[in-house]
């Protein structure tokens, strides 16, 4: 459909017939949700079981949120199907032109992602089969529930003196001082994330005004990024490793550094792009966004996970899915005239806000860790 609409923009006599390839191509795609979804029901029965399944364990979390990507997709298909309706039934309808074919490109981005996310279900065992380690309602929205961020971290030298080894077999428990290190991380790295957000959901009615200039959080973001890696590396200046030597030695140290760039890069490229909205270089930042959340749904799901490790990954596989829905609303907002633009460019902001508000929350494992 999308090659379709690429042609008839250039061939005159193929433009023409895009209301009739479109009509066509929703009958069939219509039936072909309808078939989807009859066997699937089944199959959603057979291997989740219950709602507890769907809640409580890897399986169900990330087929939740392929349930929710698809709705999202299905919600676009859905104005484009009132468009074709209505010039159907003899009231030709712009919508047809001007926004089904950007409705389209944000539908295919979605349904790319969706396949990603079913090959990560594949490797999951069914919810059925996990009870032992099943996560409890309570437990689950204990993680997202509202809590006071971790403002106090360890100091370098007891993260220089903890040796334990989450990925051992055996013996390899994290510490107090571990969890809360990687709680600060998060909910600092959260804090500026939401200040970012908000700076973005309040100048945002302000069409190139201040509200513009929010991408340049990003900046403080990889600059704490470098320096919490660099301590957590016990790399100069935190510690006696040399910054060259181990870049090029260590895979780990190297990726850490490359992270703490590209989230630069990014803040600096959406910045310019935002200012002059011109060119590729405004699609950027969606395409990386997309990546992103496919790699937060895609990573890490190991079969029958400890309920501490599920824990974990819940949150990143929702902030997963709202990359995704940002980086699709941040397309549209690129793609549509205004109104549709203003709306897809709100969805966004609050998909980025969402995201900020559970790494505030966050807290690993839900475990307690004494007050001072």
């Amino acid at each position: 459909l999308g090659v379709a609409w690429r042609l008839g923009r250039r061939e005159p006599a193929l433009g023409a017939s895009w209301p009739l390839v479109l009509a066509r191509f929703s009958r069939l795609a219509l039936a072909c949700m309808v078939a989807l979804f009859a066997a699937a029901a089944p199959l959603v029965w057979a291997y989740v079981g219950s709602w507890a399944g769907l809640v409580g364990t890897g399986y169900g979390s990330i087929l939740a949120m392929k349930v929710l990507l698809l709705g999202a997709a299905l919600f676009l298909a859905m104005g484009s199907r009132r468009a074709i309706q209505r010039s159907q039934a003899g009231h030709p309808d712009p919508a047809l032109r001007a926004t089904v074919p950007f409705f389209v490109e944000a539908e295919t981005l979605l349904a790319v992602l969706i396949l990603f996310t079913a090959a990560t279900l594949a490797s999951q065992p069914p919810a059925v089969d996990v009870i032992e380690e099943r996560a409890s309602w309570a437990e689950v929205v204990r993680v997202f529930a509202p809590k006071w961020p971790r403002l106090r971290t360890p100091s370098i030298a007891a993260m220089e003196a903890d040796t334990s080894d989450p990925l051992a077999v055996v013996g390899g428990e994290r510490t107090a001082a571990a969890y809360e290190w990687s709680n600060f991380s998060h909910n600092v790295a959260g804090l500026l994330l939401l200040a970012m957000s908000v700076l973005a959901i309040v100048g945002g009615s302000q069409r190139g005004g201040w509200g513009r200039h929010w991408p340049l959080g990003f900046l403080g973001l990889g600059a704490f990024v470098f320096l919490r890696t660099s301590a957590n590396d016990m790399v100069w200046p935190f510690g006696p490793r040399g910054v060259w030597e181990t870049m090029m030695n260590d895979a780990e140290v190297l990726q850490h550094r490359l992270g703490a760039l590209l989230v630069v890069a990014l803040g600096l490229v959406e910045w310019r792009a935002r200012a002059h909205p011109t060119g590729r270089l405004p699609y950027v930042f969606p395409l990386l966004a997309a990546a992103g959340g496919l790699l937060l749904l895609t990573h890490s799901h190991a079969a029958f996970e400890p309920k501490s490790y599920y824990l974990i990954q819940v949150t990143h596989t929702t902030m997963g899915a709202l990359a995704v829905l940002m980086a699709c609303a941040r397309l549209l907002e690129l793609r549509l005239p205004p109104p549709g633009s203003r709306a897809a460019g709100a969805v966004s902001n609050l998909a980025m806000l969402l995201i900020a508000l559970i790494l505030v929350f966050y807290q690993e494992a839900n475990v307690e860790l004494p007050e001072a």
